[in-house]
C-alpha cells in the first residue's frame, strides 16, 4: 500500500517539476508532452486516496494548463514577427522530393513580367545562372572577408568600460576566460550564456558581455544557440580558432532585471 502511494506521489511530483521548468524557461515548453501527461493523470485519478494526492493532482492539471498557455504564447510571438526558423525550413526542404519542390515553385511563382517575355531561351539562361552560382557558404565567406578589418580599442572606449589601459583590459579578458573554463569543466563543457554574464549591477553585466564578445571574436570561445527555445550556451575552445561567431544579442536593463530576479549570474 505504502509503495503504491509513494509511486503515485513521485509521478505527480515529476509532472509538477517538468511544468515548473517549462514555465521558468529552463526547458523548452514543447518538450513537455502535455497529451501523454494528461493521460497519466486520467489513469491515476481513480487510485488517489489522500487529500495530499488530490491536491498534487490539481496542481499538476493547473501546471499542464499553464504549459499549454506558454506554448500558445510562444506561437503567437513568433507568428506576430512572421518568424520562420531557417533550420526548420531547411529540414522541411530536405524531406521534399524534387517533384514536390517543383510543385511549390509552380504554385508560388508570380512573374513580374508578361508571359510573352518568358521564352525557352530565357529559362535556359536562368537555369544556367543558378547552376554556376557559388554555394551559400562561399558567398558568406566572401562577405565576411570583405567586412573584416583589424582594429584596436581607443583609450576613450576602454575608459567608458572602466578599463584604465589596454593591459588591464587584457588582464580582465584572461580572467573571464579562466572563469569560463572553470565553470564549463564543472558543468560538463558548456555554461548558460545569461548566467555567465549575469552580475549584481547592469553595468557589470554589460562589461562581462563585452569581454565575452571578445573571447568569441578571438576564437577562444563559441556560442551554441537552441533554434527553438532561443537559449544560448558558452563553450570554451581548447585552441584559438579562426571560426568566429557573429550573433547579435540585445541586452537591456529590463531584461537584465527579469533574469537577475530569476537567479542572477555566476559569482566570480
Amino acid at each position: 500500500m505504502k509503495s503504491k502511494l509513494k509511486k503515485r506521489r513521485e509521478i505527480l511530483l515529476r509532472i509538477l517539476d517538468l511544468c515548473e521548468k517549462a514555465l521558468k524557461e529552463e526547458t523548452d515548453p514543447f518538450q513537455v508532452d502535455v497529451v501523454q501527461l494528461f493521460g497519466k493523470l486520467r489513469k491515476l485519478l481513480p487510485e488517489l486516496e489522500t487529500e495530499e494526492e488530490l491536491y498534487l493532482d490539481l496542481e499538476a492539471v493547473l501546471g499542464l494548463t499553464s504549459v499549454i498557455l506558454k506554448q500558445e504564447e510562444w506561437i503567437r510571438y513568433r507568428s506576430s514577427l512572421m518568424f520562420l526558423d531557417p533550420l526548420l525550413v531547411l529540414l522541411k526542404i530536405e524531406k521534399l522530393e524534387d517533384k514536390d519542390l517543383a510543385d511549390v515553385l509552380r504554385r508560388s511563382w508570380r512573374p513580374i513580367v508578361e508571359a510573352r517575355g518568358i521564352s525557352p531561351l530565357f529559362l535556359e539562361k536562368a537555369v544556367e545562372y543558378w547552376r554556376t552560382l557559388p554555394s551559400l557558404e562561399e558567398r558568406r565567406l566572401e562577405l565576411v572577408e570583405a567586412s573584416e578589418s583589424a582594429g584596436t580599442l581607443t583609450l576613450s572606449e576602454l575608459a567608458t568600460l572602466g578599463f584604465a589601459s589596454e593591459e588591464e583590459f587584457l588582464s580582465f579578458l584572461n580572467s573571464e576566460e579562466k572563469r569560463l573554463r572553470k565553470e564549463a569543466d564543472r558543468r560538463g563543457g558548456e555554461v548558460p550564456y545569461w548566467e555567465f554574464i549575469g552580475a549584481e549591477t547592469f553595468e557589470e553585466t554589460i562589461k562581462r558581455a563585452y569581454l565575452v564578445s571578445f573571447l568569441c571574436s578571438y576564437g577562444r570561445a563559441t556560442i551554441r544557440r537552441d533554434p527553438l527555445s532561443g537559449e544560448m550556451w558558452l563553450i570554451p575552445l581548447e585552441k584559438p580558432t579562426g571560426n568566429k561567431v557573429s550573433l547579435a544579442i540585445p541586452i537591456d536593463e529590463e531584461r537584465w532585471k527579469k533574469r537577475n530576479v530569476r537567479g542572477g549570474g555566476i559569482k566570480s
